[in-house]
């Protein structure tokens, strides 16, 4: 007989939070038990955090993403501000995380002003 994992609660701020472990992890194609060993902590450790039961401490969303390459605010899904309110948009919401290295992101002071002839 198998045991049914419940689907964790995506409503809650510890369930978003998994989700997004999971999301980053299924992209790099980490699974549960090779992270167990990479860390030294066991599989049913990281099961308990991935499936929402118990919550990420700061310790273990920091261990995580430094395995993954991403920065620890990529699983809180927040989009970045514009830093300089008295930009193009205003300081509107961007839609990528902090880190983020696309072209729409790229700082906007940039580019040199032109000189004078």
């Amino acid at each position: 007989m198998s045991a049914v994992v419940p689907m964790p609660d995506r409503t809650s701020p510890r369930g978003r939070v998994a989700a997004e472990v999971r999301a980053e992890m299924a992209r790099a194609r980490l699974s549960g038990n090779r992270l167990g060993k990479l860390t030294g902590k066991s599989q049913a450790y990281w099961w308990r955090r991935l499936s929402g039961e118990t919550p990420f401490d700061v310790d273990d969303l920091s261990t995580v993403a430094d395995l993954l390459g991403v920065e620890v605010v990529t699983f809180f899904g927040v989009e970045r501000r514009n830093p300089r309110p008295d930009g193009p948009d205003g300081g509107s919401t961007v839609g990528h995380p902090v880190g983020c290295r696309c072209d729409a992101c790229a700082r906007r002071d940039s580019n040199p002003q032109p000189s004078d002839p």
